[in-house]
C-alpha cells in the first residue's frame, strides 16, 4: 500500500511547491482576473464541449446500429431444405427453419434436372406460391403443395433442385436453395455454388 501512495504524495508535494512559488512571485491571478479569463474563453469551451458531445453521440449511434444489425443476423430465420418424401410417383421437398424467429415461406421451386450439362446458374423456373409459416427451429416441414414427378429410378444421373423465398420476422426478404443427387441418401452436389446461394 505504501508503494502505491508514494507517487501520489510526491505529486501533491510538487504541486504545493509550484503553487507556493507562483504565489510568492505574484503569478496567481486574482478572482477578478480569473472571472474575466473564464468569461473570455467560454465560447471556445462551449464549442469544444459541443463537438465532443456530438462525437460521443455519433459513436453511441454507430454502436447501437451495429448491435441492431448483428442482433437481426443472429435472431433471424434461416430456411433451408432438401428431399422430403416419395409418394405415388411424386417427389416432395421438406423445409427447415434453423433460426431463432419465425419465417414465412411464400414461394418455392422444385425440379429434377439432368446432371450432364447442368448450367452453373439455376434455370429460371416458375415459382409456386405456398405461404408456409415455419416456427423457430422447425425441422422437416413437409411441403405438400410443391412436388415433381419421379419414376423412382436413379439412372440416368439427375439432380433435385429446390429454392425457397421467404420473409423473416423483421420483414426482410431472403432466399436459399439446394442441389442434391437423385441417388440413395440424396447426397449434396458439389461444384455448383449458385444453386446453394442464400441471402
Amino acid at each position: 500500500m505504501r508503494r502505491t501512495f508514494r507517487p501520489i504524495a510526491v505529486l501533491i508535494l510538487i504541486l504545493a511547491v509550484v503553487l507556493l512559488e507562483a504565489w510568492a512571485l505574484g503569478r496567481i491571478p486574482t478572482r477578478v482576473q480569473l472571472v474575466k479569463f473564464l468569461d473570455a474563453i467560454s465560447p471556445a469551451v462551449t464549442a469544444i464541449a459541443t463537438v465532443l458531445i456530438a462525437l460521443f453521440t455519433a459513436t453511441i449511434w454507430g454502436i447501437n446500429r451495429s448491435q441492431l444489425a448483428h442482433g437481426r443476423r443472429v435472431d433471424r430465420a434461416y430456411v433451408n431444405g432438401g428431399w422430403g418424401r416419395h409418394i405415388d410417383g411424386k417427389l416432395y421437398a421438406n423445409n427447415n427453419n434453423d433460426g431463432k424467429t419465425p419465417a414465412t415461406v411464400h414461394h418455392m421451386v422444385l425440379a429434377i434436372l439432368p446432371l450432364a450439362g447442368l448450367p452453373s446458374t439455376p434455370p429460371a423456373l416458375p415459382r409456386t406460391f405456398v405461404n408456409y409459416n415455419l416456427e423457430p427451429y422447425k425441422r422437416d416441414f413437409f411441403s405438400d403443395h410443391v412436388f415433381v414427378e419421379w419414376d423412382g429410378l436413379y439412372e440416368p444421373e439427375r439432380v433435385l433442385y429446390g429454392r425457397f423465398w421467404y420473409t423473416d420476422v423483421f420483414e426482410k426478404e431472403h432466399e436459399s436453395g439446394f442441389l442434391l443427387h437423385v441417388r440413395p441418401r440424396w447426397p449434396a452436389v458439389a461444384g455448383f455454388p449458385e444453386y446453394w446461394r442464400w441471402t
